[in-house]
């Protein structure tokens, strides 16, 4: 007998202490930070506990959260969190929707008028059946007590009652077109919320101690990487002296298998990801070598040594009608060996290509927060939702540049001084000049100048043309020595009714051999930069004005050499210096 009031002590002792199971309740969404590659989740859920240990859940939460990222916060005077982790739950029946509900009892009942209306079809057709059985036995007229009249009264009805038949049919049928038609489009939105609602769930799962049966207040926060946003601008120059107009906005995009509704959205360039440990110093070699045989190009035709031989090998083969070489017999075993060499330079060709993915997108400077003016509705749909974040005024300088050798246009510059203010994040921007769509250009605020030039594209009311100078391009020999002169114009013409700013850059070619020299005859007051031969004109156009721009120079160089580069094969290096 006291083994037994033994036992029940210790029971009654062990449940005081056991958790007790509160019903689930759901987790509400209320604000949004969405990264380059993730979005922080913080949301908040009240129930009623009683005193003691008990488990509390959060349900109905993004299955895709990342776990080690969950905090939680309890905001109940009174109450010890123990213990909290995250978890999916692949079994909870969620409650239906109101439109999944509505959505269900559709279908039934259109399955039903359906089956009503093919039932009413099946009623005709035996009774059409049945018409056409009894006409056909009464065909035997006279010989069956049946006279004409009869016959072509009974005939008569048959007609008229097939008809009416057939007619009745085709209207259901009808009946049934539209019916289907609805069935289907309801089904289609019935499936796609059943597979929402049957997917798996997140649920928060707290272990907590309360002093007192209380209402508890639970904040918390998790991040999910199933969601992300692209910044994208409008940028709008009316006039060149306005400020710019530029429009910030932001595409977002989430697959966490819950709609975003009503919350509050902060955008952010910052990256949730990103790795934090600081990096281990570690010593850097370096040594020499012998040229990589697989990419040395003796005779410098673009083709390396190696892929050359195979290439005369195969030119030296000539088979007979069996098949069999009719070169020396070491030919077989060349192009074995050299087969071997092609494929080590293809085996380190795919070495050479296994690189390490990129980084997630993000800014490498300091992470910047963008608030969104109005609560959201993101659906998760992976679908862009595209959101103004803000629209700016911005005091801007406009110039125009142009590298006339490779591009005989000028194009539009806005530079924005002290630009960090506007927590700009690098991102394509729609081009406008007055309300033209001019294109694209991307915004890049990551630099380290206290300027940033935005490209606003080309100016077609800006002429530039550039052209060589046959007056000027002359060859002449002197005993050893070849002597070249080389001269281009270039013609600037501002057709805008306003004056404009423009920066003109061309290049004056570098010598890589004492024995070339290059000498500048005229620049036309350009200013050159003697280490990378880089000529600059900064010129002011009036409005209509056209000015004129010149380049000679001279090639002096031994008469037995030729003129090579690393970036031009000799035969085509003059026509590259005479551009």
């Amino acid at each position: 007998m006291q083994y037994i009031k033994l036992n029940t002590l210790l029971l009654f002792v062990f449940n005081a202490y056991c958790a007790v199971a509160n019903p689930p309740v759901a987790g509400k969404i209320e604000s949004v930070t969405v990264y380059r590659q993730g979005a922080k989740l913080v949301g908040s859920a009240k129930m009623p506990v009683t005193a003691g240990v008990q488990e509390v859940v959060i349900t109905d939460l993004t299955n895709s959260a990342v776990q080690q990222s969950l905090q939680v916060t309890l905001r109940t005077t009174g109450v010890q969190l123990i213990s909290a982790s995250y978890r999916t739950n692949n079994l909870r029946e969620q409650k239906v929707s109101q439109r999944l509900q509505e959505l269900r009892d559709s279908v039934v009942l259109l399955d039903e008028q359906g089956h009503t209306l093919q039932n009413q079809i099946d009623i005709f057709n035996i009774e059409e059946h049945s018409i056409i059985s009894l006409g056909e036995n009464h065909l035997g007229g006279a010989d069956k007590g049946v006279t004409i009249d009869d016959l072509a009264k009974l005939g008569e009805y048959y007609q008229k009652r097939l008809n009416d038949i057939r007619a009745a049919i085709q209207k259901i049928q009808k009946q049934q077109t539209a019916i289907n038609r609805i069935y289907t489009k309801t089904n289609t939105e019935l499936v796609y919320l059943n597979q929402k609602q049957d997917k798996p769930v997140g649920e928060i799962t707290l272990k907590i101690k309360s002093e007192t049966s209380s209402i508890l207040d639970i904040g918390f926060s998790i991040l999910t990487n199933n969601a992300y946003w692209i910044p994208l601008y409008d940028l709008k120059a009316s006039d060149l002296d306005k400020p710019l107009q530029l429009s910030y906005k932001a595409n977002i995009f989430q697959t966490t298998g819950y709609d975003w509704e009503g919350v509050q959205v902060k955008v952010s360039s910052g990256n949730p990801n990103a790795q934090n440990d600081l990096p281990i110093w570690k010593p850097r070699f370096i040594n020499i070598s012998m040229p990589n045989y697989y990419e040395t190009d003796s005779d410098g035709d673009g083709v390396p040594d190696m892929i050359d031989k195979i290439q005369v090998y195969n030119n030296e083969a000539k088979m007979d009608p069996n098949g069999i070489s009719a070169n020396n017999g070491n030919y077989k075993q060349r192009i074995e060996i050299n087969q071997q060499e092609l494929s080590r330079k293809q085996e380190f060709d795919r070495k050479k290509m296994y690189l390490p993915p990129p980084p997630p997108p993000g800014d490498a400077s300091v992470s910047v927060e963008l608030d969104l003016a109005d609560k959201q509705d993101i659906a998760s749909d992976g679908q862009a939702h595209l959101i103004a974040i803000q629209a700016l005024d911005i005091p801007a300088e406009y110039e125009y540049r142009s590298i006339p050798r490779e591009e005989p246009a000028a194009f539009l510059l806005a530079k924005i001084v002290d630009f960090g203010k506007y927590n700009l994040v690098k991102g394509v921007a729609n081009l406008f000049f007055g309300n033209t769509y001019i294109g694209q250009s991307v915004i890049n605020p990551n630099t380290i100048n206290d300027t940033l030039a935005l490209s606003l594209g080309r100016d077609d009311k800006v002429s530039i043309k550039r052209e060589k100078l046959s007056d000027f391009s002359a060859t002449s020999f002197f005993s050893s020595t070849k002597k070249e002169k080389i001269g281009v114009e270039i013609t600037l013409k501002n057709n805008k009714n306003t004056a404009i700013d423009v920066e003109v850059f061309d290049n004056l070619p570098i010598s890589q051999n004492k024995d070339l020299e290059i000498e500048a005859e005229e620049l036309s007051g350009a200013k050159l930069e003697k280490e990378t031969g880089k000529l600059t004109w900064n010129l002011r156009l009036k409005a209509g004005e056209i000015k004129k721009l010149r380049l000679i120079y001279t090639l002096k160089y031994p008469k037995s050499m030729h003129l090579s580069t690393p970036t031009a094969s000799p035969a085509g290096l003059m026509q590259q210096l005479k551009r």
